[in-house]
């Protein structure tokens, strides 16, 4: 609570600012304005970053590795194990090795 600048009507008033009109509160996903200050969050499937807790970072349940593929969550988010048996990961995805003809 105190006084702040109102930017849309340009004056000073009283209350609460609400941290999550402006750039959403510096969160990535979600914000949640409160009594003192704000809180950020992260969607299903998503987890906030313990280093960095406007960040938010993937989780297993996202399914962020290709099918057949372990994931483990880690501090930092998902982590994809390799893949399957005769397959490569390309960048995006596990692909076939293609014979030499």
């Amino acid at each position: 609570r105190g006084r702040f600048f109102d930017g849309e009507s340009e004056t000073c008033v009283s209350g609460q600012v609400n941290e999550c009109l402006v750039a959403n509160g510096g969160c990535q996903q979600v914000c949640t304005d409160q009594e003192n200050g704000h809180k950020c969050s992260c969607e299903a499937g998503w987890a906030v970053d313990k280093d960095d807790i406007t960040r938010c970072i993937p989780t297993c349940s996202s399914s962020p590795c290709h099918t057949g593929v372990k994931c483990t969550d880690t501090p930092k988010g998902a982590s994809c194990g390799d893949c399957p048996l005769g397959q490569f990961w390309d960048g995006k995805s596990c692909s076939r090795c293609t014979p030499r003809n």
